[in-house]
């Protein structure tokens, strides 16, 4: 468990995981730039995005970019 999108990205660093479940709204690192970040590294992980964000742009851009669910 991670308490913020800095410390997930920190951990991904050092350890893969198969499924990470995301908000939007997180500190430091919000959802959709740890989203990008995981993407743009190529690390083989399913993301869940939970979060209370209604903004279609958000959904639709972590859809894009592979979310789950």
């Amino acid at each position: 468990m991670a308490r913020n999108g800095e410390e997930a990205a920190q951990y991904l660093e050092q350890e893969m995981a198969d499924l990470l479940i995301l908000d939007i709204y997180m500190p430091k690192c919000n959802g959709v730039e740890l989203m990008k970040t995981i993407r743009r590294k190529g690390w083989p992980v399913d993301v869940i995005m939970v979060t209370a964000s209604k903004d279609p742009a958000h959904i639709g851009e972590v859809l894009q970019m592979g979310a789950v669910d």
